[in-house]
């Protein structure tokens, strides 16, 4: 009788039962195209052997005769035109001298069918699959790849350093359909020339068993055997996957509201302090923002040429930064980053200000909840404002004017330095100013609003403008686009 009692109620509880255990997804965000990669690191000659299986979702609206990937290591190799670094960080970014790395995609099959694929661009750095038949939309497709991975040695986002080795972009991802077409942007020294749709990732890499690895999305499990080990992650929705290998990585972890926090590190004294800055800078911003939704952080410190870099669930903080103000500072950024590319993406190589002055804001807003940090908001607007100012009276004085545009893609800055001012420092002082027009608390309710309808999705600045007046019932449009087409009159601040 109990028997049959326990079997009459999981008949009629089951579909309940299922229905509300269902596991969601982090951003919610289903039908997405998902990477397989199997990574094998060849640690005497610093390569990559990798097979990789995408499962494409077209999303597109309509059907493809092709599909194209970025292959960001192409920077890397000799005889670019748009090499990864300028020549004002070269001896930063090459100690031991000049050194090159390259992708080579060996075999490459669409539903276990042999394709005649190439590469285009001016450093053949898209690869071109052409598809016999059309790939209709809202169907899957099944893409296998082999190719090999030659790592430089260069403190960048990729490539190895003398403590660290890094992988960021190091794979072939889709580029982005809109507009009827392949967004095909190249490679540039400015800013992070990257632009991703969300997907679903399950990573394996072997690897020498006396590394530490730190990665995007969680770990399933490790498998070790004789000397390697080999590591199963996976992430789901996410733009983008990245690891660092190191021997010399100490860890240090703690948690938020059921996230872990890891902290990597070789070089820094003060790694309590710096995984405090973590810990603070999550809580920070899933109060201002919206909760962080994914189930790990890792901060990683190593050898960067720049601040820092940020990927999904995994951030790069230079192990040369000047001072140690700085390098908290760095690790506040990145984390903001998490939101800002993250969750909410856009194009950074059309829109980089779009996530970088609102990274670089909400760095500002963090110090403003966490008076222990002793910078006021006031001194960083004040800081912000008279640096910019004294950057334009110079580049005037110099060049004879300053474009202060900043809907401009990455190659359009003349240098570094004056991507850095427009996309960074004049964008900030916008998102100051629309804070002080619509107030702070109608400011973070658009925040939130602004993470909430565009979470997983990629926006433009138009989206951002609608969103906000939308939310706080209050008209932008003109400030921002004052900024926007260089406009805007900016005063020192006293």
């Amino acid at each position: 009788m109990k028997r049959k009692l326990f079997v009459l109620l999981f008949i009629f509880l089951c579909p309940v039962m299922l229905f509300s255990c269902k596991k969601e997804s982090p951003l919610g965000i289903e039908n997405l195209s998902e990477y397989t990669i199997s990574v094998n690191f060849d640690e005497e000659n610093h390569t990559l052997s990798c097979n990789q299986e995408i499962s494409v979702y077209n999303s597109s609206g309509t059907d493809l005769d092709k599909l194209k990937f970025h292959l960001y290591p192409k920077a890397f190799s000799l005889g670019v035109k748009n090499p990864a670094v300028s020549t004002l960080y070269t001896q930063r970014a090459y100690p031991n001298g000049v050194s090159y790395g390259d992708i080579e995609i060996t075999k490459c099959t669409i539903e276990d069918k042999n394709v005649e694929f190439f590469t285009e661009g001016i450093d053949n750095d898209i690869l071109v699959t052409p598809l016999s038949d059309n790939f209709k939309d809202k169907t899957y497709l099944k893409i296998d790849m082999e190719y090999n991975v030659k790592l430089p040695n260069i403190n960048h986002r990729f490539g190895y350093g003398e403590n660290a080795i890094n992988l960021g972009n190091f794979y072939p991802i889709l580029c982005v359909y809109e507009n009827d077409d392949f967004s095909v942007n190249p490679y540039s020294t400015n800013g992070d020339p990257f632009y991703s749709d969300v997907s679903n990732y399950k990573v394996n890499i072997t690897y020498p068993s006396n590394y530490v690895l730190a990665h995007s999305g969680n770990l399933i499990e490790n498998k070790d055997e004789g000397l390697f080990r080999t590591s199963y992650l996976k992430a789901e929705n996410v733009r983008d996957f990245a690891m660092s290998l190191s021997k010399n990585f100490n860890m240090l972890t703690d948690n938020v509201d059921d996230i872990e926090i890891k902290y990597y590190y070789y070089k820094d004294t003060q790694p309590e302090t710096s995984l405090k800055a973590c810990k603070d800078s999550l809580i920070t911003f899933n109060d201002f923002f919206g909760k962080y939704p994914y189930k790990q952080l890792s901060v990683v410190e190593t050898n960067f040429v720049y601040g820092g870099m940020e990927f999904p669930n995994i951030v790069f903080i230079s192990d040369d930064i000047d001072s140690y103000s700085d390098y908290l500072n760095t690790i506040v950024h990145e984390i903001a980053h998490q939101w800002w590319y993250g969750i909410v993406g856009n194009d950074e190589y059309s829109y980089g200000w779009l996530d970088e002055g609102l990274t670089e804001y909400s760095t500002a807003l963090f110090y403003e909840k966490n008076p222990d940090y002793q910078v006021t908001l006031k001194d960083v607007i004040t800081n912000t404002t008279n640096s910019y100012l004294l950057f334009i009276e110079v580049y005037t004085d110099v060049f004879g004017n300053c474009d202060t545009t900043m809907n401009r893609k990455l190659n359009e800055y003349n240098t570094e330095p004056e991507y850095v001012y427009i996309s960074y420092v004049k964008a900030a002082l916008l998102f100051n100013q629309i804070r002080e027009l619509v107030g702070k608390e109608d400011f973070l309710n658009g925040l939130k609003k602004y993470v909430e309808t565009y979470k997983g999705k990629n926006v433009k600045p138009d989206d951002f403008i609608e969103c906000m007046e939308k939310t706080t019932k209050k008209p932008i449009k003109d400030i921002v686009y004052s900024y926007i087409n260089g406009n805007v009159i900016i005063m020192a601040n006293e």
